[in-house]
Order: C-alpha cells, then structure tokens, then sequence
C-alpha cells in the first residue's frame, strides 16, 4: 500500500506539583499562553460530552489548555528538520503549526488530578515516504531516553541562532524542556520518563497488500515497532468504523488508517485528516489519554509514602475521573466504536476498577485508625470523669480541698493537653492541607 499523507501526534505526559496554582505553571514560560474558547467539532458528541471537552462547565471540571505564543514561533513555524539514525537513514520532517489546532504544540492540564500533557505533532516534509518510513520514524521520535536522535535544522545559520553556536539542531526532549523553560521544568514530573505516546494517521493508496500485511502494519504503527520485530496481529486491537477507516490502539499509542482505491480520492477523504482527524477524533483521543495517564499517577500516589489525606484526596480525584468515563460519547456508532476501543485496549477500565478497591481498603485501614482513637478518647474521658469524682469526694473535707484542688487542675490540665495532640492539631493540620490543595 502507497502512503499518500501522514501525520503523528506526540503525548508527553507530565504530574503536577500539589499547589492551588499548579494549573497555571505553564504561563510562567514565555512561549505560552492560555488558549479560551476552544472550538471542538463535537456536533456528533452527547451535549454533556461536548460540553466538558469543550470546557462549558464549572470551573472545578475545567481543563486549563495553552498553545504557543508568537514567540514560539521561531522553532516550529516552517522550519525543516532532519533526523538521522544510526544507520544512516534521514527523515525530513516538520513540526505542525496550525496555532489554534490540538495538532499543533499544545499543554492541557486535566481537570481532576494534578497532571498535563504535552502535545506535539510532526508529519513529512516529503512527499515519497513510504509505510516502512513511517514505523522506522515514528519508532526513533517517540523515544526520549538515551536512545534519542538529534533534529537537525536544515538551515544551520537558523539553528545556532536557536539553540547556540555550533549547535546544528536538539533532541524533541531538550526542545519540549527549553519551550516550558528550565525553571517550570524542574516543578513537574514526567510520567513517561523514556517514550512518549504516539497516535498516528495514515491515508493509504489501495494496493494487491493481503490483509496480513494491513494488520501488521497497523499494529507496528500502534504498538511502536519497526519491521524488525515480528508482530503479533490481534484483531482485539482494530476495529472498522467504516470498510475503508480503521483504528488499531495499543497502551503504547494509536494510529487510524483511511484506505482509499487507486487514483485520486475523494475530496472528503482529501480533507479527512483536518476535518474528522484533527478536529474530531484526536480531541477523544486526547481526553482518553489523560484519564489514562491520570490512573498511572494515581497508581504511583498508591505504591508511594501517602498519608491519610493524600489517601481521601485520590479517591475523590478517582471518582470525579469515573464522573467522566462514559459509556458511550455519541448518538453515532462509530464514534462510540473508536472511543471504547481506546477505553479497552489501553486497559482503563480494569486500572480504575483495581485503583478504587485498593483506595477504598487503605481508607477502610484509615477509618479503623480513627475508630481506635475515639475509643482511647472515650476510655481517657471516662478515667477523668472517675478522677474528678474522687476529688470531688476529698474535697468536702475541709483539710483536703487545697491538695484535691491542686491535682484536680493537673488532671485537666493534663486531659485538655491530650485532647489537644491527639485530636485538635491533626485536625486542624488535615483542614489546612485540604484548603490549600483544594
């Protein structure tokens, strides 16, 4: 099959630090800024789905989304670049600008746990990339560890007076971190630390390809692997929305592919990729991925040293994510087929069911805790109430009622103390923390 367009979208998702004002760090960069009234094709979506997705609804739902700003202009803005393996082969390729576009670079923080993403979409510079082109690019581009490749700019004059003198180009890692800026940077925690998480889309020319071929493709192109590997083709992964569109989706990423019969297609499909890709489908996309990636921070939160506070605060963070996890999205089938298939394969389901039991029997562990003090409360009260009785009995006696006075205001002295420690401060600390967080 002949690749006639392309296009990958990048995720970098990231956890925010637990502050008020987390959800305005990116502002603090210079190349930011947020982005209001975001048009989203959501015509064919449920009014309620719509209006989240399009941030028509309180402001505690709301996610806060950025673009670039014109300053960021100058290292995304018509510029080629060239990525070079180690074997030698070189991809000429250009990050998307569209300003106002989620394809284009773009910072969404999610409403309901203290996490974002970044977006990033790249697609050819040239027109003669093959399929075989577009699984070996995807694999090395998405990779951020040691194992990532320099993005040579073409025009090296351009480049040093980007990145410094003798410089030719930098890694998508080091370019994401100088457009946040070092100081945002060192405030947020990646939770992909060594790949990011690629969705692609392809439009195919149809060819004499056996359907074997079609599948292993689209699942190197979701699964993130070259023809070095040998794939395993499960159906489970795809599903046709129409016999000529298709979604593969793995927890690594996605890709839609749109095939096409030989020659010219057809203007909708010439135009699928702005209108129904980008506009429509990489929106959901998008909205699956950080409920996603909001699961595996709160999974991490789990397994980590977390207090009694933190314990409440991620449960009510997973149970609003819950709010938003629909069962359908769409009066059309489709559209329903292309957001469970994500939902499934990204195993969202199973992870929030595991999340909530594990929460809810550290609560209950919680709640135990809280009982065993009340009752050491009680028993306390109870030896007081016994104590003053005492005294009070010493107390007629003329020569006793000094000393029985004196231990008598000890003895509250010392409850009062106790009651303070035990119970007034750690409430007081818990009030504090969750009005700061809150």
């Amino acid at each position: 099959m002949k690749l006639t367009d392309s296009l990958t979208i990048l995720y970098l998702p990231f956890a925010l630090p637990d502050s008020a004002d987390a959800r305005q760090l990116p502002a603090q960069s210079p190349y930011w800024e947020t982005q209001d009234n975001v048009k989203i094709d959501t015509d064919c979506l449920y009014p309620y789905v719509a209006n989240f997705m399009s941030g028509e609804v309180p402001n505690a739902d709301k996610a806060v989304i950025y673009r670039l700003t014109n300053k960021a202009e100058k290292f995304v803005n018509k510029k080629i670049y060239v990525m070079t393996t180690k074997s030698g082969r070189k991809f000429r390729f250009k990050f998307c600008f569209e300003k106002n576009n989620l394809n284009t670079f773009h910072i969404i923080i999610y409403p309901h746990c203290p996490i974002g993403v970044l977006v990033v979409g790249v697609e050819p510079a040239d027109k003669d990339w093959t399929t075989a082109h577009m699984t070996e690019f995807n694999y090395h581009i998405h990779k951020i560890d040691s194992q990532q490749l320099l993005l040579e700019l073409e025009n090296e004059r351009a480049a040093e007076s980007l990145f410094g003198v003798g410089k030719k180009g930098i890694c998508l890692l080091d370019l994401c971190r100088m457009l946040l800026t070092d100081e945002v940077w060192s405030k947020i925690t990646l939770l992909e630390p060594k790949r990011m998480h690629p969705f692609s889309y392809i439009r195919l020319s149809e060819k004499d390809n056996t359907q074997e071929e079609f599948d292993s493709l689209l699942v190197r192109l979701a699964s993130v692997q070259t023809e070095n590997y040998q794939t395993n083709t499960n159906k489970n992964s795809r599903v046709e929305m129409f016999r000529n569109i298709c979604l593969c989706s793995h927890s690594e990423g996605g890709v839609m592919a749109v095939v096409t019969p030989d020659g010219d297609a057809l203007p909708f499909i010439k135009e699928y990729k702005s209108n129904k890709f980008v506009a429509e489908y990489l929106w959901i996309y998008t909205f699956v991925v950080m409920q996603y990636y909001a699961m595996i921070h709160l999974t991490n939160r789990m397994y980590g040293n977390i207090n009694a506070i933190d314990i409440d605060r991620n449960l009510a963070s997973l149970w609003k994510i819950k709010k938003y996890m629909f069962v359908n999205i769409s009066r059309h089938m489709h559209i329903n087929q292309f957001y469970n298939t994500i939902i499934k394969n990204t195993g969202l389901t199973a992870l929030y069911k595991t999340l909530d039991e594990n929460y809810n029997y550290m609560q209950g562990l919680n709640r135990e805790k809280i009982a065993k003090r009340t009752n050491w409360l009680l028993t306390f009260l109870t030896f007081s109430q016994v104590i003053f009785a005492i005294f009070s009995f010493f107390s007629v006696n003329v020569e006793w009622r000094p000393v029985a006075m004196i231990l008598l205001g000890v003895s509250w002295s010392i409850a009062c103390l106790f009651i303070l420690l035990w119970f007034v401060l750690p409430i007081t600390y818990i009030s504090t923390r969750m009005f700061r967080r809150g």
